[in-house]
C-alpha cells in the first residue's frame, strides 16, 4: 500500500534548531569547484531535513527530477543547467539518506513508503502542477507513487533506466547475498561497493574527473552515512521483500491513470545494473511512449548523455505547450 502524506511540513527552516550533524554538513564546501553552483533549499517534514534545488522561473512548468541510489541530485546537475538556460524550471530533491539531506543511522528509518511520503510532501508544499516527472532507478517507484495518486498534476513522464518493482531486476544470487547482514553491510557500507560500481566509469569509457567523483562520494564519508544505501539494497531481500513487491504492484495497478500523458523512455543500452528486459517491461507498461535508445551509454543516463537527453526532454515540453 502506498502511504499518503500527513506529514508535518513547516515552511520556515529558521524555526528549527540545527543538530551538530546538520551544522557539520552545512559547513562543508558543496560546490565541487563550480560543478554544483545551486542555492540549497530546505524542506522539513516528519522530523527530518531534506535538501532540494529549485531553479528557473517559478511560473514555468516544473521538471521534477528524482534520483536513485547511491546518487543524489548531483546526477542531474548538467540537465539543470540546460533546463534553466532554456527558461525551464528544474526541481530536484535529495532523498532521506542521500546528498545534503539528513542521514539517520538506523535502517528502520528508511522505507519506500516514507521516501514516497516525503517526496509528496515537498511537491504539496511547493504546490507543483503540470509536472514533467523525470525518474531514474529507485526514483521510478518513488516518483510514480506520487504520479498515480495525482494524475491531474502530471503533464508528462520521462523514464531513465529505472524500474517499478526492483524484485524483477535483482538476480537471485544478489538477493541471497543481501540476506546476510554482515556481507551486505561490509560491501555497501564498508567498501561502498554500490557507489564504486555506479560512478567509476560510464559505458563510453569516459572517466569522471576528480571533482565529479568527489561530488558523488562526499555525501557519504562514513559507514553510518551510508545506511540509506543499505536500506535500498535490503528492500529486495528479507522481511521487506513483501512490502517492496506490494509497493510495485500498487504502481503497476495505477499506471493506467497516466495512459494519456506524453512519455519518453530514454535508456542507456550498456547498463550493467539493469538488463534490456527492464526496457522491455517499460515498453509494455507505457506502449504510447517514445523510446530513445542510447547506444554506448550505461546506467547513469543524465551523466553520460546530457545533450541528447536535454534535446528530447525539451521537445517533449514543447509538445505539451510548457512555457
Amino acid at each position: 500500500m502506498i502511504a499518503g502524506t500527513g506529514l508535518d511540513t513547516p515552511s520556515k527552516p529558521v524555526d528549527h534548531e540545527l543538530t551538530p550533524a546538520q551544522h557539520a554538513m552545512d559547513d562543508r564546501d558543496w560546490s565541487f569547484e563550480g560543478l554544483w553552483p545551486y542555492k540549497p533549499r530546505w524542506h522539513w517534514a516528519d522530523g527530518v531535513r531534506l535538501h532540494y534545488v529549485d531553479e528557473g522561473p517559478s511560473d514555468a512548468a516544473p521538471f521534477v527530477m528524482v534520483h536513485g541510489s547511491p546518487t543524489w541530485s548531483f546526477l542531474y546537475r548538467k540537465l539543470i543547467v540546460s533546463l534553466r538556460r532554456d527558461g525551464r524550471r528544474a526541481v530536484a530533491l535529495d532523498h532521506l539518506g542521500f546528498g545534503r539531506s539528513d542521514k539517520p543511522h538506523r535502517q528502520g528509518e528508511y522505507s519506500l513508503d516514507r521516501h514516497a511520503s516525503l517526496f509528496e510532501s515537498l511537491l504539496d508544499r511547493l504546490d507543483l502542477r503540470d509536472v514533467i516527472l523525470v525518474v531514474h532507478e529507485w526514483g521510478g517507484p518513488i516518483g510514480l507513487a506520487w504520479a498515480i495518486r495525482h494524475p491531474n498534476r502530471v503533464k508528462a513522464l520521462v523514464v531513465l533506466n529505472s524500474f517499478v518493482d526492483p524484485l524483477d531486476e535483482s538476480p537471485e544470487a544478489r538477493v541471497a547475498l543481501l540476506r546476510a547482514p554482515g556481507a551486505s553491510d561490509l560491501l555497501l557500507k564498508g567498501a561502498h561497493r554500490s557507489l564504486q560500481r555506479a560512478v567509476r566509469a560510464d559505458a563510453t569509457g569516459r572517466r569522471l574527473t576528480s571533482d565529479e567523483l568527489r561530488g558523488y562520494e562526499e555525501p557519504h564519508p562514513s559507514w553510518d552515512s551510508r545506511t540509506g544505501i543499505l536500506a535500498f539494497a535490503r528492500a529486495v531481500a528479507g522481511a521487506r521483500r513483501d512490502a517492496t513487491r506490494a509497493f510495485g504492484d500498487a504502481i503497476d495497478a495505477g499506471l493506467s491513470q497516466l495512459a494519456d500523458k506524453p512519455a519518453l523512455i530514454a535508456w542507456g543500452m550498456e547498463d550493467e545494473v539493469l538488463s534490456l528486459s527492464s526496457l522491455s517491461r517499460w515498453r509494455a507498461r507505457l506502449p504510447h511512449a517514445s523510446v530513445l535508445e542510447l547506444e554506448g551509454v550505461g546506467h547513469l543516463v543524465p551523466e553520460a548523455a546530457t545533450d541528447r537527453l536535454a534535446a528530447r526532454i525539451s521537445d517533449l515540453a514543447a509538445e505539451e505547450g510548457a512555457p
